[in-house]
């Protein structure tokens, strides 16, 4: 995957996942999904800032809005009726797409700015992915 495919793709996947978790601070009943959510926040925000980092040392600007078909996505989310469902299937489906992809950028990227951030980001979706799937 070209180095601006990773920063876009990436991006736009860390702040539907941050702004998913706003929405579980206030939506989710589950205690368990609430606890996910924090930290999901955390980690994101801090994996996009890592991004954001990496990026501009390539002159690549990480784009500062998420994808238009994340946003309907999100939006989908927000009225979902049973959100602690939906909350979990979009992140499941999400976080396996992204650690496919973190996984192929830490190995294959000829870049030696990304590969690092790319297998940071593969760890941590890693952990979330084994922890929503125990929810």
């Amino acid at each position: 995957m070209p180095a601006r495919a990773y920063v876009t793709s990436a991006a736009s996947f860390h702040l539907f996942v941050i702004r998913a978790a706003e929405l579980a601070a206030t939506r989710a009943r589950d205690p368990r999904v609430q606890a996910q959510a924090r930290a999901e926040l955390s980690d994101h925000r801090g994996l996009g800032a890592q991004l954001s980092f990496a990026s501009r040392r390539l002159n690549l600007l990480p784009p500062a809005a998420m994808w238009k078909s994340d946003a309907r996505d999100l939006a989908t989310l927000a009225a979902s009726p049973n959100f602690d469902a939906a909350y979990k299937r979009a992140m499941i489906g999400r976080h396996m797409h992204h650690l496919r992809i973190s996984r192929d950028v830490a190995a294959r990227s000829p870049s030696p700015t990304l590969r690092p951030v790319a297998r940071n980001a593969a760890d941590v979706l890693a952990r979330h992915l084994a922890q929503l799937r125990a929810l």
